[in-house]
């Protein structure tokens, strides 16, 4: 599954099954990372690209749970482990990227591709729950948005 900070929205296809939109500070009773954080909490390993781990997109530097085991690619070797202890990747991330891809074709990944499904399930879950406590205040008949 991918999720994106605000800062990196648009960087990945926000409907493509495995996304589940931005996180971090978007945790209020009526967002979606409110059905969308426990995919967060229950992940066995975070691959942060380019993520700054401010305090927007980190829920306040409560979202990721101590002891998860995060690997963070960042040009700015400055920026890695700031926040989160991390395996440092120093480097251009589309370079690291594609570095990481080929070596994990070397990997028995099996496993992995079976919980595809059920992992895209629990996120359309998510997505249907938003949408279920989002379509009332979308038909509010309120004023406009403000410029």
């Amino acid at each position: 599954p991918v999720f994106t900070t605000n800062m990196g929205k648009g960087a990945v296809n926000e409907f493509h099954p495995l996304s589940f939109g931005v996180l971090g500070s978007l945790v209020g009773p009526t967002s979606l990372g409110r059905f969308t954080r426990s995919l967060v909490e229950d992940a066995d390993l975070i691959l942060q690209v380019g993520t700054r781990n401010n305090q927007n997109g980190t829920d306040s530097w409560r979202l990721i749970r101590p002891g998860t085991r995060i690997i963070q690619i960042d040009l700015d070797p400055q920026e890695i482990g700031r926040n989160y202890e991390a395996v440092r990747l120093v480097g251009d991330a589309a370079e690291t990227l594609k570095a990481l891809t080929q070596a994990l074709k070397t990997q028995d990944l099996k496993a992995r591709s079976q919980a595809r499904p059920g992992l895209a399930e629990r996120i359309a879950d998510a997505w249907r729950q938003f949408e279920t406590v989002r379509a009332p205040l979308l038909k509010q008949a309120t004023a406009g948005i403000r410029p």
